[in-house]
């Protein structure tokens, strides 16, 4: 069993004040507006109503097929109407979905099938071959019909209290562990809608990836409240795309990274004009990203958004507005949507206000705990000292945050970002901090290179413009305010940090990107040795942010991910007039590999 006998006690359900489901929801509004506008991909629009008939065959599908309430579904699929339509399927079902990205690594996904036990994997026949020898039904969704199934709505029992999903994050082992979210904890998104009103005549995007749970709050949020939904046509997210998409469907509302946020703010800041609420999380918002657009006379409102995967997406908003002054760090504001928080000591006491402690969160939007996990859940969902309830849990995020006088939450830093150098602690939170007070550093990012029995130092990874300071020009910068032993050893310039599949910076990838900087280069640099490799040897170097780049050397290896690629992308197309994929960036690419597809459309 997933969660022992012993461990539900801890997790009994209350009486849910909510009352309906996703499921529920969304049928509401089929029946009250069946003509409306549901879903758009592409050029191609479903009704509610529409798309009702449809999860509802293949929900009725599902249960034929064996699924039972509480059962799990995988879908691995790529963003499409047939996503859409297999999530609410599963609901209906009375299942709980376990999302799968296309993107997610071999072993990884593996791992998340293996652990999740699902009765069935719905997918693309594309991705069939990935799945052979899984130990559940595989059903590939292009080929699968649901003809002489019926259109009507299941009529099965289910609770808010029911999961929606299991979602898997990255673990402190590099494990990924799932967490159990139930639907009441999505559903309490939809109770404050001053902040994020979402009913008809809203137009939200889903851009996030199906494993990132921010994709929760707009699928659900959008088909359950009445709004029009409009899925972000690529795998990857590209700064001109976006702009286009944002302004063809007029959209009003919009989740991003911090990361693309950025790209956004710097490349294309006119194409978030139109919208009226912009929500940023997933990662810490870029202070200078936020102040270039609040000086705009933007009339939207802008989100910092917080809130860990274990208490359903979102647990703190900070809105601001144009006009409005920033400090060093955006807050991450106050709960939101039946969330409860407390800053703690080590001893699970209140600090005081501006005083540094981790923060717990409870409420209704608490998961259920992790999945095959009871060691872990017992030790991260603890009794809430300050209840009388016995089933009364909080959170521990690891997140180190102080109360402003105000009242305003702000995040400090991950508890475990606290590292040892040479014996002195160092946060590394603190590095980048003062890092991104150069007025000409965008992002910033702190990692332990650790080489040999005692070898340890400080790499410090930066994004800058054109001209931006140099890595002499940051180590003296940073000596006028830190010690000695916080001052990084090296400094890697960078055209942007590279994102996990949820969007956060990829701390694992820039420590192995610091130990190869160490180790230099293994292989001599071939040099180009045409006109076409010569210029786009000059797009790489200014994009990837490295001195020098092989016609051999692999786009990945030297750091590339996908937000340097859309710059490539962009800029070969613009100097060269030739049109390269995003794809083909990550299948095989070498300088030398795509100045022979840029030759190729040259050729009469």
């Amino acid at each position: 069993m997933p969660f022992p006998e012993t461990l539900m006690s801890i997790f009994i359900p209350s009486p849910s004040r909510l009352g309906s489901t996703l499921a529920s929801l969304f049928e509401n509004q089929a029946q009250q507006r069946p003509e409306a506008i549901a879903l758009v991909f592409r050029d191609v629009s479903l009704s509610y109503g529409e798309l009702n008939r449809r999860a509802n065959a293949l929900a009725h599908l599902l249960v034929k097929r064996g699924l039972k309430r509480g059962d799990n579904v995988a879908l691995l699929v790529d963003r499409s109407p047939a996503m859409i339509t297999a999530l609410l399927a599963i609901l209906k079902a009375g299942g709980a979905y376990v999302p799968l990205d296309p993107a997610t690594p071999g072993p990884r996904l593996r791992f998340m099938i293996s652990d999740a036990r699902p009765r069935i994997v719905l997918t693309q026949d594309a991705y069939v071959d990935r799945l052979r020898g899984v130990a559940c039904e595989v059903l590939p969704l292009d080929s699968l019909s649901t003809s002489g199934f019926s259109a009507d709505n299941p009529r099965l029992e289910a609770s808010p209290d029911d999961l929606a999903y299991l979602m898997y994050t990255s673990g402190s082992t590099g494990q990924p562990k799932g967490v159990a979210v139930r639907q009441r904890g999505i559903l309490r998104l939809f109770k404050n809608q001053d902040l994020v009103p979402l009913g008809p005549g809203e137009v939200l995007l889903q851009v996030s990836s199906i494993g990132f749970d921010p994709s929760a709050w707009e699928i659900w949020g959008a088909l359950c409240q009445g709004a029009r939904l409009v899925l972000y046509p690529q795998p990857e997210v590209c700064a001109r795309s976006l702009a286009e998409v944002l302004r063809k469907h007029r959209v009003t509302t919009l989740f991003l990274t911090p990361g693309v946020f950025q790209l956004m703010v710097s490349e294309r800041l006119e194409g978030l004009s139109g919208l009226r609420r912009l929500l940023v999380g997933g990662d810490v918002l870029p202070v200078r990203a936020a102040r270039k657009l609040l000086a705009t006379s933007w009339p939207g409102v802008l989100i910092n958004a917080y809130g860990p995967t274990e208490v359903s997406v979102f647990s703190t908003f900070h809105p601001m507005r144009a006009g409005q002054s920033l400090g060093e760090r955006v807050p991450i504001g106050q709960p939101v949507c039946d969330t409860r928080a407390w800053v703690l000591d080590s001893a699970l006491k209140p600090v005081a206000p501006g005083e540094t402690g981790e923060l717990y969160l409870g409420g209704t939007g608490l998961a259920q705990g992790y999945w095959n996990r009871p060691d872990l859940t017992v030790e991260s969902f603890i009794p809430n000292p300050f209840s009388t309830e016995a089933s009364d849990r909080l959170y521990r995020t690891g997140d180190l945050v102080r109360r402003l006088p105000d009242g305003v939450l702000e995040f400090l830093g991950r508890k475990d970002n606290h590292v040892r150098i040479r014996g002195s602690r160092v946060e590394l939170g603190d590095v980048e901090a003062a890092m991104i007070k150069h007025r000409a550093v965008g992002q910033a990012a702190a990692v332990v290179d650790r080489f040999g029995e005692s070898g340890e130092q400080l790499v410090a990874f930066y994004t800058a413009g054109p001209g931006g300071p140099s890595a002499a020009e940051l180590r003296e910068f940073l000596g006028q305010s830190l010690p000695p032993i916080m001052v990084p050893a090296h400094f890697l310039k960078r055209t942007a940090l590279p994102l996990t599949l949820s969007g956060k910076v990829d701390r694992k990838r820039l420590a192995e990107e610091a130990a190869l900087a160490r180790l230099g280069r293994q292989a001599p640099l071939v040099a180009p040795r045409t006109p076409v490799e010569q210029e786009l040897a000059a797009i790489w170097q200014e994009n990837l942010g490295i001195a020098g780049v092989g016609m051999d050397d692999g786009f990945v290896e030297l750091g590339g991910h996908s937000l340097v690629a859309a710059k490539i992308v962009a800029e070969v197309e613009r100097k060269l007039g030739a049109s390269v994929s995003l794809q083909s960036l990550f299948e095989d690419a070498t300088v030398a590999r795509q100045a022979a597809r840029v030759e190729a459309q040259r050729k009469p």
